[in-house]
């Protein structure tokens, strides 16, 4: 009897955790593009002229409400970014795994890893490694971690 009311026991606490939902949270839509290659061209940033060759492969992921609305989101890499000094040659690559998180509007709000070209509220570009948390647009107010000058990398 005890055996019996022992595997009752199991078999509806199985029951419950199969059947029960993340707390009322609907299925998270999951983005793929595939990869996108293209060249960007700076000019007047740094004391020289640069052109980046980019390459991204990310996977995009809006996180839902129980009613099916945005509540957040995660971009992930690899994004490869090969940046170049015209005027000396000089070449830096750049690879940029993410994560990133969105809000609920798809802003960026907080990144981990290395990350390149990122603009800062005192107007700075930089590259930047560890915790990186972004205004309301987009702009660096905050890195737990290690930066660098992104123009004094390529001079």
């Amino acid at each position: 009897m005890r055996r019996t009311a022992a595997a009752l026991v199991c078999a509806a606490t199985m029951v419950l955790l199969l059947t029960s939902g993340s707390a009322g949270a609907a299925t998270p839509i999951h983005t793929r593009p595939g990869v996108e290659e293209f060249d960007v061209s700076i000019e007047g940033l740094c004391e020289f002229d640069v052109t980046v060759h980019v390459r991204q492969r990310l996977n995009i992921t809006f996180f839902l409400d129980g009613d099916g609305n945005v509540v957040g989101g995660k971009v992930t890499g690899p994004i490869v970014a090969v940046a170049t000094n015209l005027d000396t040659g000089t070449t830096i690559r750049q690879v940029i795994p993410g994560p990133a998180f969105l809000d609920a509007d798809g802003a960026l709000i907080r990144a981990t890893g290395p990350w390149a070209f990122l603009f800062t509220v005192e107007g700075d570009v930089i590259n930047a490694w560890g915790h990186i948390t972004f205004d309301e647009q987009g702009l660096v107010v905050g890195v737990r971690g290690r930066t660098q000058s992104y123009c004094g990398a390529l001079s």
